[in-house]
């Protein structure tokens, strides 16, 4: 029974190694004004010379990532529309915790695929929007062991209602690190309203909380204890979108330290969360349910 949570208080590739240059020029040293003009497997660069293509356009030839304890994998969205992929090998059900850095103007979104191509989770900036220091935040539930496929993207090739194929961005500036990292590995606790699995501060109106659920069994129920430092402010809980994998349909409630229900909420998600206005000081808990009463090891929140 765990996954995350984000709590906020508002006012309100490939591998490469990152000292070369990559994709490398041909040998050749062909010069070129578009794509057409370079030979099969490469495309005109940014500096007029025809440059190789990455290998790790498909799943088929994915590179693999494992967990780090710091940024270690490198990639390049090139050409324009280039996806990467990656294959991450869980030993068993665990949650993980994928991230980029990037360089220039990449807009990176990150995706989490299940072996058969079914799509598992996505995520652009983060749950609360930007994230500082890292383009993407995407914390991810995997219920089984295996491999699982990430791709790295640039938001105009994966936004297909906003930009078409005109505009997809790339090349070899496109660059970004990629970091995987363990999450919210203990799957087991058992816990009540009056006894949280999860306690955490609030210290001022800046502080973001992220913690995680899994409701295995149907009627389940996950409680935290969000402990408020500064009054005045919205207390705000987020559900994270494109949960693809979830069979989860979020419910959320909110209570005060008495135990009074101060709002509830059902079908979080993108640019919808739940706000409490004005709170005093003091502890709230939160719980987080099937709103159908449902459960299971598909049925993970963030």
């Amino acid at each position: 029974m765990r996954g995350w949570w984000l709590l906020g208080l508002w006012a309100c590739g490939g591998n490469e190694d990152p000292t070369e240059t990559f994709p490398a020029p041909l040998p050749t040293g062909t010069t070129c004004t578009t794509d057409e003009e370079c030979p099969t497997d490469s495309y005109c660069g940014d500096e007029s010379d025809c440059v190789a293509l990455d290998t790790d356009g498909s799943a088929a030839s994915a590179t693999p990532i494992s967990i780090s304890e710091a940024p270690d994998s490198h990639g390049v969205i090139a050409p324009a529309g280039d996806i990467d992929w990656w294959v991450f090998t869980a030993v068993e059900a665990q949650w993980i915790d994928v991230r980029t850095i990037v360089d220039g103007d990449l807009d990176t979104v990150v995706r989490v695929w299940r072996a058969d191509g079914t799509e598992h989770a996505a995520m652009d900036d983060f749950a609360t929007g930007g994230a500082d220091g890292y383009d993407s935040i995407l914390r991810v539930f995997l219920p089984e062991p295996g491999d699982w496929f990430i791709t790295v993207e640039d938001l105009t090739t994966w936004d297909s209602g906003n930009f078409g194929e005109a505009d997809w961005r790339g090349g070899s500036s496109y660059t970004y690190d990629l970091w995987v990292q363990e999450f919210g590995s203990d799957l087991d606790e058992v816990d009540a309203i009056d006894d949280p699995s999860e306690v955490f501060t609030l210290e001022d109106g800046s502080t973001i909380y992220s913690y995680g659920f899994l409701i295995q069994d149907a009627g389940d129920s996950d409680f935290a204890l969000a402990e408020l430092n500064v009054a005045g402010e919205p207390l705000e809980v987020w559900g994270q979108p494109y949960d693809y994998g979830s069979s989860l349909e979020l419910r959320t409630r909110l209570y005060d330290g008495s135990g009074a229900l101060l709002s509830d909420l059902s079908g979080m998600g993108l640019n919808r969360y739940l706000s409490y206005f004005n709170p005093a000081v003091g502890g709230y808990t939160i719980e987080v349910t099937d709103s159908n009463g449902a459960g299971g090891d598909d049925a993970w929140g963030v």
